[in-house]
């Protein structure tokens, strides 16, 4: 057994600790908590996307623990699509209020991408939703070049 799976064998008792775990298209979140600060533990599966979307208030940190991550925002002067790789154990970005952003893990990956999110005040009516979330399925779908 590795690191996560043990990390994911304990979160089975998260809800018995005041935490909460929701599951997601591409995943799951572990809550820890949500304001006046937020943190969670984000467990996001291989060919899987987070919708693309912003928040108002909201600026948030996303902290690499295990895997891959891709962030992808964008500029709302441009237009352009700006990627970031996340590829190192503890490698971050944070992104600021009204950024339009997505993430996923790269393709061919295998195994989940573990990461924490820190942020400020977590509030579900601070959430801009441009297009939905994709499953697995959703992306196969779609074809591989359509992320």
């Amino acid at each position: 057994m590795n690191n996560i799976d043990e990390v994911l064998e304990d979160a089975r008792h998260f809800p018995e600790m005041g935490g909460k775990v929701v599951e997601k298209l591409w995943g799951k979140e572990f809550i820890i908590c949500r304001a006046p600060h937020a943190a969670k533990i984000m467990v996001m599966d291989p060919d899987t996307q987070v919708s693309l979307h912003w928040h108002k208030d909201k600026s948030e940190t996303f902290i690499l623990i295990e895997g891959e991550l891709v962030v992808e925002t964008i500029d709302t002067k441009t237009g352009e699509t700006i990627p970031v790789n996340l590829y190192s154990k503890f490698s971050s970005i944070t992104l600021q209020p009204n950024t339009p952003h997505t993430f996923y893990c790269p393709e061919g990956q295998i195994g989940p991408t573990v990461f924490i999110e820190a942020s400020t005040e977590d509030r579900d009516d601070d959430s801009y939703r441009i297009f939905p979330s994709q499953g697995k399925e959703d992306l196969d779908n779609r074809g591989s070049n359509s992320r």
